[in-house]
């Protein structure tokens, strides 16, 4: 685990995640898709064939998942970055509470994550994710 490199691409980096948990929080697909290199890759459940690639097919993926939730609260919280120049590696957990069809779900899950420097924004590669629990 390292949170020794530059102070500027760490406070960046986190500022990413944050803004991907704003987006989904705020069911601003906008935002969501302004955090995504044009060709990431966002894995849910890589076994289960559950993946996009694209900007566009993560964001077409993400608003037909969202449809049915009414409310949604996504945290995330830093637990290791790496960075090597223009690319890093983080891992992150979220927490996710949310009604859907009427029942409450609470779900904690971990995100592996390669992000690059794109001009000068960091921006996700790709995010792989794995449930932890799901309530």
């Amino acid at each position: 685990m390292s949170f020794r490199d530059s102070f500027e691409d760490r406070l960046a980096i986190r500022e990413l995640l944050e803004t991907y948990a704003c987006a989904v929080t705020m069911g601003d697909a906008s935002l969501l898709g302004s955090v995504w290199m044009e060709d990431g890759i966002w894995s849910l459940s890589p076994e289960r064939g559950l993946q996009a690639q694209g900007r566009d097919a993560i964001l077409a993926k993400w608003n037909s998942a969202m449809a049915p939730i009414t409310r949604m609260v996504f945290t995330t919280m830093l637990g290791s970055l790496q960075i090597d120049g223009n690319t890093a590696h983080c891992v992150s957990f979220t927490t996710e509470t949310f009604d859907n069809e009427g029942v409450r779900h609470h779900n904690l899950g971990c995100y592996h994550d390669v992000v690059v420097k794109h001009e000068t924004r960091w921006l996700f590669a790709s995010r792989t994710f794995r449930s932890i629990r799901r309530d």
